[in-house]
């Protein structure tokens, strides 16, 4: 339970009164160790709050402004595929952003999952023939789980 502001005030208040910190724990609706590390922050720092605490969540990676643009994108071309949001969000912004949060990020947008068409598989297929002529395997694979035989007659 996050305890207000005020809230640590009057448990730094009720102690000064007299109070037990046992009583001040019922009063406030809090564990006997909150009140303790209160009292704590409040002897060595005269404050209540922590100054050392980190922020409480991670920081967003997209907030309005880039959900924005990415509606932007989406006007320009709704065929994208999320990888082509990536590379667009790394030339625009200079932020390498995963795919999983540009599908989170995306999510509330409500738009639709893309479903390949003949000519996008094929293409992907051509990608895929092409980087198993150049390296010998395809880069989707792990090179463990492939074994190639040549014959070099």
């Amino acid at each position: 339970m996050v305890l207000s502001k005020e809230m640590r005030r009057d448990i730094v208040r009720w102690t000064q009164e007299g109070r037990t910190r046992k009583e001040v724990a019922q009063l406030a609706k809090c564990h006997l160790e909150a009140v303790q590390t209160i009292l704590r922050l409040w002897r060595e720092t005269g404050n209540v709050d922590n100054p050392h605490a980190l922020s409480r969540g991670g920081t967003r990676i997209l907030n309005t402004i880039h959900r924005n643009c990415i509606r932007a994108l989406h006007a320009q071309n709704p065929t994208r595929y999320l990888h082509e949001y990536q590379d667009a969000w790394w030339e625009v912004h200079g932020i390498d952003v995963s795919i999983a949060t540009l599908c989170r990020g995306m999510a509330p947008m409500k738009y639709s999952h893309k479903q390949k068409s003949p000519a996008a598989f094929e293409q992907s297929q051509k990608a895929a023939s092409l980087s198993i002529s150049r390296v010998g395997f395809p880069t989707y694979c792990k090179a463990k789980a492939q074994i190639y035989v040549t014959n070099t007659g």
